[in-house]
Formats: structure tokens, sequence, C-alpha cells
């Protein structure tokens, strides 16, 4: 224990000078009566009169002792050292992505992380500010700098799981930015370590990493599929199940088919493998098919997934070419998609056929009069529109996405493209860059997108024979997705995959507001935002019910698929070599715990007994009047 006003204690000297009060005998006057038979008492003390007496017991004068103690123990502001923010400054980091779900830790690895997170706001001092970032698919501050203890504990209290990735490196960003203003910051991380961290960083302040959770035992469903027969004949079921765990393990495999268990299966899954399972026969009017993965593990989430029926009806494509056997074969991938391939001197087309719902004109712009007012997709065009104006041309730009999170470039590598030239267009005000290329003089668009007077538009700017796009895995993705954007079937067939916590999809043209009921039965009301898309951040797995219009609805299943998330082995320590002045130790910072006031509330407690004993005569007879009013 150490003390941090150790000049208090100079106060003891005052300790014996209440005793030698008590040893002090007072000089009493002489005086002449007739008898002593009554002062024989006095007499004694007369006779024994002298500057000192003996100590005798005395109630009054050891509470007096002990308060006089107890005040100077208090002024002296006694501290222990212990586990906790030492600094001016604390910043805990609450990581609540999936994985903290797992129940390794009870009752959960999140409940665990907030009792400790609980315990070092409660033993921080009193003057040092707390920062509270929940960190998981999205990052915010939940509280800034606030000395209000109360309100950090409520704040930490608030935090709920969530069914997302975990953002800590977005968290570490604001962190570095709060330590800049902030010195002498103290930082904590609790989490399992399942987390991207920031190549370059620059802390000011030190950095612990609490690892929270002890087991990685984990299996879970990495995907399912649901294979439907055009001719409306049965379908088959696929599921993969992965084992994120070294043990070899058997799991039973439990197929539903609308609340019925339709089929099962035990499966043998080697360590670190994948083991598929094939379900025919479903029937082709089955509503909702849910698998489960019976049996015991720490993380449930992925334990189970659904899938839902698509609607098969056709999406007609018109692509106006020259010639064009990337596309065409691009196009012949996508399931319900009925092709029709013009050339441009055909175009527009003589006949009665049922209008598209995408125009694809590859290397050839049409003429203002010619223009559909559906769906587009330009590709390489030629001359300018009225969408769009082309400037120039521009030589082997370097392309690079726009927005990592862009929904359109979902899932694909745009970085390693090589393009040898490209129309140079300005971007128009109604678009979305998706694409960028940088050149010798300024970045043009090379992908861009967007609704403008209600009708879809998409352009890019190059042609693909001049590239190296249609030999890359990314080239049949990007299509898909621009397909899905462009003409969208039914809404049930046309989820995006922004990531397994995000329930994104693109409603027909015109809709001006969707209604969103989740597995648990809550509803919201979502407006289409930029270029029709509509999200839920942060959706649980399940059947989502949707509806726009006042019939339209459809039925989309969200499932947790994650690797990253399920392997749920927490790790020990964190590699944080790309962040500067920081500590990785796991020792935590020795922090000074003052407790003068329970101290001080002591020597209060004793004044006050001090003072109801000397005066007891007084207050005992205070207590009979009350009393004796009472049985009157």
């Amino acid at each position: 224990m150490n003390f941090l006003s150790p000049a208090a204690f100079f106060l003891s000297l005052l300790l014996p000078v209440i005793v030698i009060m008590y040893l002090l005998k007072l000089r009493r006057q002489t005086q002449k009566v007739s008898s002593t038979f009554l002062w024989r008492q006095l007499v004694r003390d007369v006779e024994a009169n002298a500057p000192w007496q003996k100590l005798r017991r005395n109630l009054i004068m050891i509470l007096q002792l002990l308060f006089l103690a107890a005040l100077i123990f208090a002024l002296a502001e006694p501290f222990t050292l212990a586990e906790g923010a030492g600094g001016d400054a604390m910043i805990l980091i609450l990581d609540n992505s999936a994985s903290m779900s797992a129940t390794d830790a009870e009752p959960t690895r999140l409940e665990a992380a907030k009792m400790q997170a609980r315990s070092f706001v409660e033993q921080a001092p009193e003057d040092t500010r707390i920062t509270l970032i929940e960190a998981g698919a999205q990052t915010e501050i939940l509280v800034s700098a606030s000395q209000d203890r109360r309100q950090v504990q409520q704040a930490i209290n608030g935090i709920q799981q969530g069914a997302g990735t975990s953002d800590i490196s977005t968290a570490l960003q604001l962190t570095a930015a709060i330590t800049l203003r902030q010195p002498n910051t103290d930082i904590y991380i609790f989490s399992d370590g399942r987390n991207d961290f920031p190549e370059r960083l620059n802390l000011n302040g030190d950095l612990y990493y609490y690892p929270i959770g002890f087991e990685g035992t984990n299996q879970g469903i990495s995907n399912i599929q649901l294979e439907q027969n055009p001719s409306g004949d049965n379908s088959t079921l696929f599921v993969q199940v992965s084992n994120f765990s070294s043990e070899n393990t058997e799991r039973r495999l439990e197929i539903y088919v609308d609340d019925a268990l339709f089929d099962a299966a035990t499966l043998d899954i080697n360590g670190y493998a994948q083991e598929a399972y094939f379900a025919e026969s479903i029937p082709a009017d089955a509503q909702t098919i849910y698998a489960y993965l019976s049996g015991e593990d720490f993380l449930a989430l992925d334990d189970t997934a659904w899938a839902v029926p698509q609607n098969l009806d056709l999406i007609n494509i018109l692509l106006v070419t020259t010639g064009n056997r990337f596309l065409e074969s691009a196009f012949g991938l996508l399931p319900n998609v009925a092709l029709t391939v013009l050339n441009p001197t055909e175009f527009p087309q003589d006949t009665e056929a049922e209008a598209p719902d995408l125009f694809v004109f590859d290397q050839f712009t049409p003429t203002e009069d010619q223009l559909p007012d559906t769906s587009i997709l330009f590709i390489a065009p030629t001359s300018s529109t009225p969408f769009f104006s082309i400037t120039s041309t521009v030589d082997q730009p370097i392309p690079r996405k726009t927005d990592p999170n862009d929904t359109l470039l979902a899932g694909i590598a745009i970085n390693g493209v090589s393009i040898l030239d490209a129309a140079s267009i300005p971007l128009p005000n109604w678009a979305k860059m998706a694409v960028s290329g940088d050149t010798s003089l300024e970045p043009i668009p090379l992908l861009f997108y967007g609704t403008t007077q209600g009708q879809k538009i998409a352009v890019l700017s190059f042609q693909l024979q001049h590239s190296d796009l249609p030999l890359q895995v990314a080239f049949p993705l990007l299509i898909a997705n621009l397909t899905n954007w462009l003409a969208p079937s039914p809404i049930n067939s046309d989820l995006e995959g922004i990531s397994f916590s995000t329930l994104a999809f693109t409603p027909p043209l015109g809709t001006t507001e969707v209604e969103i009921t989740a597995p648990n039965g809550s509803t919201s009301r979502e407006i289409p935002g930029e270029n029709g898309l509509v999200l839920l951040e942060n959706s649980f797995p399940g059947i989502y019910q949707i509806q726009w219009g006042e019939n339209a609805n459809a039925r989309v299943a969200v499932n947790f698929f994650s690797a990253e998330e399920s392997d749920i082995k927490p790790l020990g320590q964190l590699d944080l070599s790309g962040i500067e002045n920081n500590s990785q130790e796991l020792t935590i910072n020795q922090a000074k715990r003052v407790f003068w006031r329970p101290i001080a509330f002591l020597a209060l407690t004793l004044i006050t007994a001090e003072w109801m004993v000397y005066h007891r005569g007084t207050l005992s007879k205070i207590w009979l009047g009350l009393t004796r009013k009472e049985q009157i």
C-alpha cells in the first residue's frame, strides 16, 4: 500500500495530545464547609490533587483517537496498484462480432468481455476519461472521453450481440485520431482476436489485448444451394459442412422441408475439412428448406441454414453486338436468362416479340430516338448519348475500386486487370463510379452506374477485347452482378453479397417503399436508396418476408457463411507489427486505486458515535419523553 499525500501523517502528533488531555487533572479551589460527610468523594480527589492522574478506560477517548487516526489515514490518500488504466485516459474497444457469441466463456464471449470492461471502469481512477468503442460489423463510439462512470456502464450493458464480422481495424483508426488529442492513453481490446488490423498505424498510447475465449471446437454449415428444375420436377439440395477444428468429428445433418423432417445423415468430417451432402427429390412445391447440424459445439449461429425456391421466370436480354463470345458465354452461365443476340445493322428489332428486360449495347450506340426506356448496359460506347458524353480516349488506365464495399463489385478483384485504352467519360451527376482508372492526367470512370428518370443505366467504358478482363474469374461475376442490378428477377433471387449480415436487394423500378419482416417477427419499412438499392444492416440468419406495393411480395434466405467467424479459436496474441508506439505485452499497467472515501466515511461514523456517547444522558431523556407521549 502506498500514499499520495504521506505528509498527512504529521497530523498523527495530535494523537498523544488527546491522551494528555485525559491525563491532566483539574485544579480545584479550596472552600470551607461545615461537614465533609457529603463531600467524601471530593475530599479524596482533593487529597490526590496533582497535575497528573491515572489513565482510565474511557470510551469517548477511544472514539476520538480512532476518529483522528481514520481522518489522518484518509487525508494521506492510500492507494494500491492493480490491473487497469493507469493513464489520464482509457479507451475500451469491445468486439461484438458473430464469433463473440461462442459459449466457451460463460455465458458467452461477449458477456465475458462486457464483465471485464465493467471491472475496468469500476477500478479506474475517478479523473480518468473513458471512451467506449463498439467494434462489430459497424464501428461506433458509444461514449467519448467521459468521467461519468454510470454513463459508461450503461453503454457497456447496452452492447448487443452482432451477426457480422469485427471491424477492429476501423476502431483502431478512430483510436489513433483520438489519442492525437489525448496523450497518455491506455487502449484495451476485448476480443477473441479474429480480426484484421491496419498495416500501418501510429497510436499515441499503449495498446493492450485481452483475449476472450478458450476453445476452438466448432463445425458449421458453410454453404447451401437449392438446384431447381425449370421443367417443374423435383429439386436437389446441396449442403456443405465444414470442420473448423483440428480433430475429426461426427455430426448429424438433418434436412427439413416445410417444418417436416425430410432426410438425415451422419457425416464424418476430418479436421479442417469439408463434407458435402446432396438431398435429392426435394418436392417442387416446397416453400422452405431448412438444414440443421445437430450435436454440440461452441457456436450455434452456423449450425443452421435456409433455402427458399427462386422464381424461375426468365429475364429477357437483348445483346446488340458485332460479335462477342465473352459476353455471350457470361450471360449463358446465368440462370433464368433468355439471351437474344442482334447485329447492330438489325437494330431496332422489327418484331412483335416481348420487350427485353435489359438491353446490352456492345461497341454500339443507338441514336437518341432508338434508345429504349428500360435498363441499358453500355459497353465501350462509340458516341455520346443523353445519359453521358464522351470527350476523348485515354491509354492504359489502371483500374481500381472506388468503394471497396460497393455491392456491384462484391467478391470481385479488379486491381490486376490490364486495359489497353478506354473512353474518357465525365461522371454524370446521376451516376456512381464503381471502378476508376488512374491515368497520367487524372482518374477517369471505367465503370459507373445509376438511375436517371426511373431508368437504370450502367456504362463500361472500354472494349472487352482490349483488356484481359474476360480471362479473369471476375468477369462472369461482374456480368452477374450487373444483370442482377439492371434487370432483377423477382426480388427473392436478387440478393447481393455484401456480407452475410447484410440483406441487400434491388426492388423493381418505381418502388418507393419496402416492408421487411425479420425472422423474429419485427418489421421495418425501408426506402430504396441510391440506385434503388435497399440495405438492411446487421441482419441475423433466417427467412425474411419482403413486400412492396399492394400484392407484390417475396421471401429470401440470409445465411451465416463466414469462415472467418466460424473459426472461433481465440488468438492469445495479436499481430500488431504494423502499429507503432504500442505495447504488445499481455501484462497490464499497474494503475493506482485510491480508496480514501470509505476511510473518510469511517471517520464520520466514529465522530458521530463519539457525540452520541457524550450526550447519551440527554438522548436518553429525549427518548423517554418520546416513548411516554406515545404511551399516553
